[in-house]
C-alpha cells in the first residue's frame, strides 16, 4: 500500500468517526434539561473523546514495536497514517474541548487559567497539540522552515503527562482511572524502548 493511499484511507476513517463522535454528544447532551448537567456532559464528552484519540496515536509505535519484536511486520503506511490521523483528531477535539470549557462554564473568564492548577496543565496540553498539529502537513513545516520536526514530535511525551496531571488534577475523574491512565502510559513509553527485530524473509 502506497503512503498517499494509506493516508486517504486513515483520514477519511477518523474523519467520520470525528463527525459521528460530535453528533452523538451534541445529540446526547441536547436532551438534558438542566444546562448544567448539559454543559458539563459537552465539556466532559468531547475531552474523553480527546483522551482516547491521543491514546491510540500514541499507542501505534509502541505496540508496533512489540509485533516487531515477536517477529511479525506490521503494515507501516497504513498504522503511521493512522497515527498522524488520530493525533490530528485529539488536537482537533482538544480544540473543542477548550472551546466548550471557556464558552460554557467559564464564561470567557480567562483567569482562571492562571489560578487553577489542572487548567493551566490542560491549557500546555493544548498548545503543545497544536504545536504538532501545525507541523504535521508538509506544507506548514516549509513555511515555518522547520527542519527537525522528528525531534519536535518528541512533545507528545510532555504532552501524556500533562493531560494525566489535567485529568488527576480536575478532581472529576476517579482515583482508580488516572491510575489505570498512569500504567498505561508508562507501559506504552517503556514499549517504545524495544528494539525493532527485522524480519526474516522466508
Amino acid at each position: 500500500m502506497t503512503r498517499v493511499l494509506a493516508l486517504k484511507i486513515a483520514f477519511r476513517v477518523c474523519f467520520t468517526l470525528f463527525i459521528l463522535a460530535i453528533i452523538y454528544i451534541i445529540s446526547f447532551g441536547s436532551v438534558e434539561e438542566w444546562s448544567v448537567t448539559r454543559n458539563s456532559w459537552l465539556v466532559r464528552s468531547v475531552g474523553y473523546a480527546a483522551l482516547i484519540s491521543f491514546a491510540l496515536s500514541f499507542s501505534i509505535t509502541p505496540l508496533n514495536k512489540l509485533t516487531s519484536f515477536f517477529g511479525r511486520k506490521a503494515p507501516q503506511a497504513i498504522l503511521l497514517a493512522f497515527r498522524r490521523a488520530f493525533g490530528i483528531g485529539a488536537a482537533c477535539f482538544a480544540i473543542i474541548h477548550a472551546g466548550f470549557v471557556i464558552y460554557l462554564q467559564l464564561e470567557s473568564n480567562w483567569s482562571v487559567f492562571i489560578h487553577l492548577p489542572f487548567f493551566r496543565a490542560g491549557l500546555i496540553s493544548l498548545f503543545l497539540l497544536l504545536v504538532l498539529l501545525i507541523t504535521s502537513f508538509p506544507a506548514m513545516l516549509k513555511l515555518f522552515r522547520v527542519k527537525y520536526w522528528r525531534n519536535l514530535h518528541q512533545l507528545v511525551f510532555v504532552i501524556g503527562i500533562m493531560i494525566i496531571q489535567h485529568v488527576w488534577l480536575s478532581a472529576f475523574v476517579p482515583a482508580w482511572v488516572v491510575l489505570a491512565m498512569l500504567i498505561s502510559y508508562s507501559i506504552l513509553v517503556l514499549l517504545r524502548f524495544i528494539p525493532k527485530v527485522p524480519v526474516k524473509k522466508k
